[in-house]
């Protein structure tokens, strides 16, 4: 790297500290490298590389986002948030959010970066669902074009999207990061959660807690369309298996008695319940002394945040809506501060009480936040 183009990154670097600190405290660790068999930029390790020309093109200020970009991608990695998913599309899921991120705090973007308007205010998990699903479509049609051309097999194909995504490899340490959390936890920049999981955030390891349930009552579900393609050739069209998937209800208590502090709490449980499972769907029930809405979460959707927020406590409205209306619902998660009617019968499906302090209601297990 030319002695100028140091100077620019490093002038970047200090900036991006003075307006933004979190993102320039990552931004330290940073290995600057250019690297002209590369279109424009990538992270790899913990290096940003640049093409030359590419780097010579943008301005300051597109530098300061390449800068905070490449940051964020090493910061998301430590939390190991990837799992069994694929690296490279975990790494363009996890790009579509950070430069939502870094738009949403008035970060000047370089053209062409991986943004779509739909994804704002997205998780990483949600959109690796899109883009994994938008892949598959576009894999089954062009299974479909060679099997009528006999062109050459799939294996032997690289899907677009695959070419030079980068490679993440841990190399921040997990607690500096922690250390940067709680030092700038009063000037983080809007909705870093979207992106790491925040200290002290979620309190309860769903995991350990739903395993039992998840054994008992997750859905293998063999689907018939999209066939398994493994064997068409033959003419034999069999079933594919979709995958583990998880169907709870969930309900939050919304009278006036909920704090916003306690209703964040809540939210942050059930987002980690999102979390952890690939496939699900869930049955949310806002509900004070009525019901108030009720939607159905899938992988793609989005946890709204803001909830309407009233009147008394009736946890009767719930269970008798399930009884009527949930009949295929084995488990029901109710978010709550334990105050209220409760129905005058044994409610048929299993019922787990998250409370904000140490009491057993009348049926069900409870866990104390």
């Amino acid at each position: 790297m030319r002695e100028s183009e140091r100077k620019r990154l490093e002038r970047a670097k200090a900036s991006l500290m003075l307006t933004h600190p979190f993102f320039g405290a990552l931004a330290t660790t940073l290995q600057l490298q250019t690297d002209d068999d590369i279109p424009s930029f990538t992270t790899q390790e913990n290096r940003l590389r640049l093409n030359s020309d590419y780097l010579a093109d943008r301005n300051d200020e597109e530098l300061i986002f390449i800068l905070a970009n490449a940051a964020l991608h090493q910061a998301e990695h430590y939390q190991k948030r990837r799992a069994n998913r694929r690296e490279w599309l975990w790494y363009l899921a996890t790009d579509y959010t950070i430069n939502a991120i870094l738009l949403q705090n008035n970060l000047t973007p370089p053209p062409d970066i991986n943004y779509e308007k739909a994804f704002e205010g997205a998780y990483a998990e949600e959109i690796y669902q899109t883009l994994k699903q938008r892949i598959q479509n576009q894999e089954e049609r062009d299974e479909d074009q060679e099997e009528d051309q006999r062109d050459e097999p799939q294996e032997n194909r690289s899907h677009p999207l695959k070419q030079d995504q980068g490679k993440i490899t841990e190399k921040i340490d997990p607690e500096w990061i922690d250390t940067l959390l709680m030092r700038y936890q009063d000037r983080l920049p809007q909705s870093l959660d979207h992106l790491l999981k925040l200290p002290s955030k979620s309190r309860i390891d769903w995991k350990a807690k739903l395993f039992a349930y998840i054994n008992a009552h997750a859905i293998n579900d063999y689907r018939m369309f999209p066939p398994n393609k493994k064997f068409l050739y033959q003419g034999i069209a069999l079933p594919s298996l979709y995958g583990q998937k998880l169907e709870i209800a969930v309900a939050i208590d919304t009278s006036a008695s909920i704090s916003p502090t306690l209703l964040e709490a809540f939210l942050n449980e059930l987002y980690t319940i999102m979390q952890a499972f690939n496939h699900y769907e869930i049955l949310l029930i806002e509900c004070d002394d009525k019901i108030r809405n009720i939607q159905r979460l899938h992988p793609s959707d989005p946890l709204k945040s803001q909830f309407h927020t009233g009147g008394g406590t009736d946890f009767r409205p719930v269970f008798d809506y399930l009884a009527k209306e949930g009949s295929d619902l084995k488990f029901l998660i109710y978010f709550s501060d334990g105050e209220g009617i409760f129905p005058d019968y044994l409610p048929p499906i299993e019922t787990l009480w998250i409370l904000p302090t140490e009491k057993q209601p009348p049926f069900g297990e409870s866990i104390t936040l």
